[in-house]
């Protein structure tokens, strides 16, 4: 594989929720198009890697009466915690860039290796919206890195992580279809679900005994 391929980005589509009663669907609600996130580092497995459940501003932040988007670059450290964040193209409002800053200084990465052994390295986060676009359930988190392993395998496909509580204070449960028989990309879909639902803020937010769909695209650029 050459070393452009390893230049990748994660879209995960649009976001659904669906209303279940049984085996027939009651009602559904479309969200629009959900965010893409890309790391562009050139050579993947010495690069840091943003772990799952790094969650976002708070919506009100984002403000997503129109599109947008802001990239950074994060200095993550031999522990893999974020040393520094400098914005490197604003949102266009201050406040936003500061919110952002703020949620990436409470994500965790893994950290860059040089051989065995853990070093400090830089990090680029890129993340856009879509005109109306909602924030519920996995898409309160940043989008999940693509897999070093099915990157390697040039793994790709669409993976649909369906999750429901069926009562307050218990726990998930989950369902995935797939177009692929990746087993890398179906749990680590899975584990960006799971991650994201482990903020009790998000968790909150979603009706008891409904269950809720996120799409996950893992595509490679040519």
């Amino acid at each position: 594989m050459t070393k452009q391929r390893y230049l990748h980005s994660i879209f995960i589509s649009v976001l659904s929720v669906l209303i279940t009663g049984c085996a027939q669907v009651e009602k559904q609600r479309s969200e629009p198009s959900s965010p893409t996130i890309m790391q562009g580092q050139s050579v993947p497995h010495l690069s840091p890697k943003l772990e799952a459940g790094c969650l976002l501003p708070a919506a009100e932040f984002i403000d997503s009466t129109e599109g947008g988007s802001i990239k950074m670059n994060v200095q993550v450290s031999e522990e893999g915690e974020p040393i520094a964040v400098k914005i490197t193209k604003p949102s266009g409002r201050g406040d936003r860039d500061k919110a952002f800053m703020k949620a990436v200084q409470a994500c965790r990465f893994n950290p860059a290796k040089a051989g065995q052994k853990n070093i400090s390295e830089q990090y680029e986060l890129i993340f856009s919206w879509t005109a109306g676009q909602k924030f519920v359930g996995a898409s309160r988190c940043f989008p999940p890195e693509y897999p070093r392993l099915a990157l390697r395998r040039e793994e790709e496909g669409l993976f649909h992580v369906y999750f429901r509580r069926s009562a307050a204070n218990t726990p998930f449960e989950y369902r995935v279809k797939s177009t692929s028989s990746s087993t890398i990309l179906k749990e680590s879909a899975r584990a960006a679900v799971e991650g994201c639902l482990n903020h009790p803020e998000v968790a909150s937010e979603l009706e008891i005994g409904v269950w809720y769909s996120a799409p996950f695209r893992w595509k490679l650029l040519n």
